[in-house]
């Protein structure tokens, strides 16, 4: 049984809005009033279409299904690969290891054809255009419910780099420890965008993550603009969501973390980083120096964005301060 791409959307989550394109129907994780935030910026504009946390989530007595697809650039990787879990339980994991190469491509997946659970994660580093959607018997009983909304803010390490098990980027992992549709607000590269901050969309988070710092500490900046962009980043996300919980997660540990650039040291961006959220009681600090390994086995590149090792640990110990957080 083909699925009418239009039925199919009501199965996505994690995009606020479903595009078409073409024959084809496109997740677009920000809203077109917060992607004016990226004008006058190809390359974040183009990362901005990525399907980072985006999900398909249904249960169904299909005895499989199969989706097509086509990839479009939506980062500086090239590599693309979807996870499937049924049940719980991951099953597949296909993909292409270049969008360049296998720009078109399907997923197939066999089922038992008794009641079951499937999400299928997608690609956090690429743009995917679905082409069809097709149940071999049964039929799709339900979309999946979550009852809390995520929205996760920040650089290239919360879209997802470098993540080649999507279901282990550390927002996918958390919306699922807290049973939360996440919202990826993440763009590889960025810095604390006030202009990000100032709409607000469809859906209202429950819960926000922030993890900024590392690329405003390591890119050429000025003190004066840094502590701009950050405070101004913060005020405007306060009063857009004042009662909402938000965690702000101190950068992790980069090899080159003891030299001095523009902005001081890296202790003493954390320091910045710490003050900066005092003012606001909804706001809590979380340590994320402390997350992933200080080791460069956890980093695909050896210095700064974590593996699927790495995505590991920071999930891990993310999730248990938050969980503590919402409990106590």
């Amino acid at each position: 049984m083909k699925l009418d791409l239009d039925h199919l959307a009501q199965y996505i989550q994690g995009a606020e809005a479903i595009v078409r394109k073409d024959d084809c129907i496109v997740p677009h994780r920000f809203t077109a009033a917060e992607m004016h935030a990226f004008d006058g910026n190809s390359d974040f504009r183009r990362k901005s279409y990525a399907a980072s946390c985006v999900r398909l989530a249904f249960t169904t007595d299909a005895k499989g299904f199969s989706m097509a697809y086509h990839v479009v650039k939506g980062s500086s990787r090239t590599f693309y690969y979807f996870d499937v879990y049924v049940n719980g339980v991951m099953v597949r994991h296909s993909g292409h290891e270049s969008y360049l190469e296998c720009p078109d491509n399907e997923l197939h997946v066999t089922l038992s054809g008794q009641l079951c659970d499937v999400v299928v994660y997608f690609p956090c580093l690429s743009e995917i255009d679905i082409k069809s959607f097709e149940l071999d018997g049964g039929r799709v009983i339900a979309p999946a419910i979550r009852f809390r909304t995520l929205f996760s803010y920040g650089d290239s390490i919360t879209q997802g780099y470098d993540a080649k098990y999507p279901s282990l980027a550390y927002p996918n992992q958390l919306a699922d420890a807290i049973g939360a549709v996440v919202y990826n607000k993440a763009i590889g590269g960025d810095v604390f965008n006030p202009a990000l901050a100032t709409k607000t969309g469809p859906h209202k988070p429950d819960i926000i993550t922030v993890a900024y710092g590392t690329n405003d500490w390591s890119h050429k900046n000025t003190k004066e603009t840094f502590f701009a962009q950050m405070n101004g980043f913060y005020a405007n996300l306060h009063k857009l969501y004042p009662k909402v919980p938000v965690f702000a997660i101190l950068p992790i540990w980069r090899r080159d973390h003891d030299r001095v650039t523009d902005i001081g040291t890296f202790d003493e961006l954390r320091g910045y980083l710490t003050e900066a959220v005092k003012p606001y009681s909804n706001f809590r600090l979380l340590d994320g120096y402390q997350y992933v390994p200080h080791l460069e086995e956890a980093f695909s590149d050896k210095y700064l964005h974590p593996n699927d090792f790495g995505f590991e640990f920071y999930a891990k110990n993310l999730i248990a301060e938050i969980k503590d957080a919402l409990n106590g």
